[in-house]
């Protein structure tokens, strides 16, 4: 496929769209870290698998880790399910403006955050161990300084307006690389908005005054992780178009180590998840299927790290890198969307989620089949 088309393009984006429209509702059912660690683990596998440039291949790793780094550390955010419960309770929107524009702050510290730390991954301006340190040790002071302040929502906006300044400025005084202005921006504007119109959505679906069933405007989770995802998408091929490739970290062991935690990490860690919570509150007295689940979760992690072990070093920075990350990718969605609908229907039931699983389903159709014609196109050399 020319990967110069409007049709790649659109195909790209489409892929990011889904990937975070279901790695969102991932986020929240797995709690703040878990699932915060899934969402960024994708939106870094989406950018480079889907941008057309060789040296995003072999940046896979890098991004993975940055792209977990940032989304969870944003995602020690302000609370805002209570915020949305109360906006549901009022008669008009106009009532609760401040509530709105907490709502907006948190999406948009959060995609920031998420996003310049992806940014830093995916610099075409080669970084050094100081550079890497810094920005690391940054996002641990910021996450010690939230702990030891607690759960005030004024300690946390500004914790975190400070950290989107102090990174942006550093790379704008020292580092100078478009991805971590671009990225950020998009991250910034995406989640903010996402958040924001996927709330007004809810609360004009809540009140019955928007057409269809009413469960469909209840998919939040969705509508504002798939708002993020395209537009760290766009910013990625505004990039692309800027002729700014990342400068990759083609480490083998360091792109061995995110290979492993993409492909099975995430997985094994919702499977844990998910089966700790089966058998705390069991949806049957009957356990075998959380048994087959967890055994055959294992025995897939287990060949998964021998492959890792015994497969050649070229695989990692050749050509042959794309079946590599098209294996990765698709397991990752299988067990994530799998696990995404789980959860919700055991507890829930079918009536409630009926439409979610809809969703579900449709979204990784998509994405299965959009993949191989993002990792199996053309590549430019850079």
């Amino acid at each position: 496929m020319n990967v110069n088309t409007l049709f790649y393009r659109i195909l790209a984006v489409l892929l990011g769209t889904v990937m975070m429209s279901f790695a969102w509702p991932v986020r929240g059912q797995f709690g703040h870290e878990w699932g915060a660690a899934a969402a960024g683990a994708l939106a870094g596998a989406a950018v480079t698998c889907a941008v057309p440039w060789k040296s995003s291949r072999r940046s896979f790793a890098q991004a993975a880790f940055f792209g977990i780094l940032g989304f969870v550390l944003g995602g020690e955010n302000i609370p805002y399910g209570a915020t949305i419960d109360y906006i549901l309770q009022q008669p008009s929107l106009a009532s609760c403006i401040p509530q709105l524009l907490s709502i907006l702050f948190t999406g948009a510290s959060w995609g920031c955050i998420g996003a310049t730390y992806l940014g830093y991954a995916l610099s075409e301006k080669p970084l050094q161990a100081r550079d890497y340190l810094l920005i690391i040790g940054l996002g641990v002071a910021a996450l010690i300084a939230i702990f030891k302040l607690g759960e005030s929502n004024a300690a946390i906006f500004i914790t975190f307006t400070l950290l989107i300044l102090v990174l942006q400025a550093y790379n704008f005084l020292i580092v100078k690389a478009a991805s971590v202005t671009v990225l950020g921006l998009c991250g910034l504007l995406g989640f903010g908005l996402g958040f924001l119109g996927a709330v007004v959505i809810l609360y004009y679906g809540d009140k019955g005054l928007l057409p269809g069933p009413v469960d469909w405007w209840t998919l939040r989770d969705q509508m504002w992780g798939g708002a993020g995802g395209m537009a760290i998408m766009l910013g990625a091929f505004f990039l692309v178009d800027g002729g700014k490739p990342p400068f990759p970290i083609s480490s083998t062991w360091f792109q061995r180590l995110g290979f492993a935690f993409f492909g099975p990490g995430v997985c094994a860690v919702n499977t844990w998840n998910v089966s700790t919570k089966w058998f705390q509150s069991p949806p049957a007295p009957d356990m075998t299927l959380a048994g087959i689940l967890i055994l055959g979760g294992s025995l897939f992690l287990f060949l998964w790290l021998v492959l890792l072990l015994v497969i050649k070093a070229e695989v990692f920075s050749g050509p042959g890198l794309n079946p590599l990350i098209l294996a990765c990718a698709l397991a990752a969605a299988f067990y994530l969307a799998f696990f995404a609908i789980a959860k919700s229907i055991v507890y829930s039931g079918w009536g409630a989620w009926e439409t979610a699983f809809t969703l579900f389903v449709f979204d990784t159709a998509i994405f299965l089949m959009s993949l191989p014609f993002m990792l199996l196109g053309r590549e430019n050399q850079a």
